[in-house]
């Protein structure tokens, strides 16, 4: 029996950085499938952002929240600006990419699955932590 997509997501986790004042994250977004499998569909993404200063405290991780996170997350992985008529994601690409790994699948089953952002316990504890 060939595994069926069942879900789709990102997944987010920090890099660390000598620098409290610079965050830096990575953003792999994968499938799911019917057999228990995750399957990366791109791991090029993600962004970072650097504090200034405050006058209370030097540490960006004070000032970020799990929901800033997950809100980033999905900004990071929809269209480039301007590129709207694209979609929000490149159905067909991660059908094509989908398929190389013998999994069958369309751009519009793909549109119509769940997507989740799955942020890593790493990085909830240490967002929690502050």
């Amino acid at each position: 029996m060939n595994a069926t997509v069942t879900g789709l997501g990102a997944w987010c986790d920090y890099v660390p950085e000598n620098d409290p004042r610079v965050l830096r994250f990575q953003v792999e977004e994968f499938a799911v499938l019917s057999d228990g499998r995750r399957l990366t569909l791109t791991a090029d993404r993600g962004w970072s952002s650097s504090l200034a200063g405050s006058p209370t405290t030097d540490d960006a991780w004070s000032y970020l929240t799990l929901a800033e996170v997950t809100e980033t997350v999905l900004v990071v992985v929809g269209p480039d600006e301007g590129d709207e008529a694209a979609g929000a994601h490149p159905w067909v690409l991660f059908a094509q990419r989908l398929r190389a790994q013998d999994v069958d699948t369309t751009p519009e089953a793909l549109r119509d699955l769940p997507y989740e952002v799955v942020l890593s316990e790493r990085l909830q504890a240490r967002i929690s932590g502050t």
